[in-house]
């Protein structure tokens, strides 16, 4: 895993929940680093620069977010899918998925929607 994914899917407060999210304690219990806290411990340890992490994580999000959507649609057209409600959670998680890769490109207009 590389720290654009593990970022990107990190499980904190600042996201909305999506499919792709990692341990989801990270979330709901308090003590646990943020993206920030954690990209900074990894700069510190490797002594390399971070400053191009939100061009990885979303990369990271776009390319799982077209992957999912295939499955998404195999499952539309009826075809076999190796987890059937993990499928269909991916009619409202491509999106959300989409919107929080917006937030990390920080792209004008595009937000993250946060319930």
């Amino acid at each position: 895993m590389d720290l654009g994914y593990f970022t990107a899917t990190y499980a904190a407060k600042d996201l909305p929940e999506t499919p792709l999210d990692t341990a989801v304690v990270t979330r709901e219990e308090d003590g646990f680093l943020s993206r920030n806290e954690l990209s900074n411990v990894f700069r510190i340890a490797t002594h390399l620069e971070t400053h191009d992490l939100p061009w990885f994580q979303t990369f990271s999000l776009w390319r799982e977010a077209v992957r999912l959507e295939e499955m998404f649609e195999r499952l539309m057209n009826k075809e076999a899918v190796p987890n059937k409600a993990f499928a269909l959670s991916l009619r409202d998680g491509v999106p959300q998925i989409l919107a929080n890769a917006a937030h990390f490109s920080q792209v004008e207009g595009v937000e993250a929607i946060v319930n």
